[in-house]
């Protein structure tokens, strides 16, 4: 793994992803910030955005392109990660040490072997009994390896919307590259919350984004308003 880019805007003081990350991840860590906010990160590692404003969009491109060469993963700046508890407990759990190290490492065999990015199935669905499966939504904590993947010139990048992630993940499913979902390991985080990357990020209030992915998509998509979620 040769990165973690963590983007974000308006939180320095409460970076829930960091916090819930493991010490021997913290490393890898690349906070991606607007020029606006370096002062505020000088005692972490982070890379400065060309401009202010620029919008999601035009900033998860910028990271695409810097990881085209690399094996790395792209979080929000909200999220924990969680296990699911098999001995019949609590239904969840917070990750250890030794689950994070069990979650990469299966993701980087994925990764140098069918697989071109992975990632966590969001904790708040219901179990599944298989650990993993393939070709299923990705979002919010994703790895890829990008030695495998397209030039960002040759994707079609949104407008700053929301769904940016799916956007581009089933643009790749289509190009034949495959992706792979943790069930035994989860993420969480509250969706549509003030700060954050939400500031650069805009939707209109009849839902356009899934409405669009769903026109673009139809045979791989369902979508469900009035909350705007999807599953592939």
């Amino acid at each position: 793994m040769d990165k973690i880019y963590i983007p974000t805007l308006g939180r320095h003081l409460n970076q829930i992803t960091w916090m819930h990350m493991p010490t021997f991840l913290r490393s890898l860590v690349q906070f991606v910030i607007q020029p606006k906010e370096q002062h505020l990160f000088l005692d972490r590692p982070h890379i400065v955005l060309p401009n202010d404003n620029i919008g999601m969009s035009k900033t998860r491109r910028w990271i695409y392109e810097l990881g085209h060469n690399q094996i790395y993963g792209v979080f929000d700046d909200d999220l924990q990660f969680l296990k699911r508890n098999t001995e019949e407990k609590l239904s969840k759990i917070r990750m250890t040490d030794e689950d994070w190290k069990t979650t990469i490492n299966g993701i980087l065999e994925w990764l140098n072997n069918d697989c071109s990015f992975a990632g966590f199935r969001r904790s708040s669905l219901p179990p599944k009994p298989n650990e993993y499966d393939d070709n299923k939504e990705t979002l919010q904590a994703v790895f890829y390896n990008g030695r495998k993947l397209p030039k960002a010139n040759e994707l079609e990048w949104m407008p700053d919307l929301y769904a940016v992630d799916t956007k581009l993940h089933l643009q790749l499913i289509l190009q034949g590259h495959r992706n792979r979902v943790w069930n035994l390991y989860g993420m969480n985080s509250k969706q549509f919350v003030e700060g954050g990357c939400r500031s650069d990020t805009s939707i209109s209030p009849n839902g356009r984004t899934p409405e669009d992915i769903d026109k673009s998509h139809h045979h791989i998509v369902d979508t469900y308003y009035p909350f705007a979620q999807y599953r592939t």
